[in-house]
């Protein structure tokens, strides 16, 4: 997370950045799947743990970067909100994926999909145009 952040920093890339680590994050759910011994499947879910902080840093920034003012703030909150209604959302996906298969192995796939969901996301922000304000101009008077 902290080598992530620093190097989001100064290389001032933020999307990449996300994207990659989100992209881990999928790579670490989708192994743990697949894996059937309890040491490799601790270091793929340790993997995927590792890449969602890591993309928590860069992302955060983001807001204050497309928004300014109290739009930001206004982003920010809205953020806030989406997150804290997945924190309902996600757990109760995940209790109807073990209803319905009865293993681990749909839950992983299902968190293997959300990061690689934001990753695209993300990749579709490198196409957005950054707006930034025009400055106000003052008509002299002749």
């Amino acid at each position: 997370m902290v080598l992530v952040g620093t190097h989001s920093d100064s290389s001032g890339e933020r999307v990449l950045h996300i994207a990659a680590a989100a992209i881990t994050a999928a790579f670490g759910f989708l192994a743990s799947a697949y894996l059937h011994s309890l040491v490799p499947t601790v270091l793929a879910l340790s993997l995927a743990a590792a890449g969602l902080q890591s993309a928590a840093g860069p992302f955060w920034t983001l807001p204050s970067a497309f928004l300014s003012g109290s739009a930001a703030a206004g982003g920010i909150a809205l953020i806030n909100s989406v997150a804290n209604l997945s924190g309902f959302v996600g757990p109760y996906a995940i209790g109807l994926l073990k209803g319905a298969s009865g293993s681990f192995h749909s839950r992983l796939l299902l968190r293997a999909v959300v990061p690689l969901a934001g990753a695209a996301l993300a990749l579709r922000l490198r196409r957005v145009p950054v707006l930034t304000p025009v400055p106000e101009t003052r008509a002299v008077a002749s």
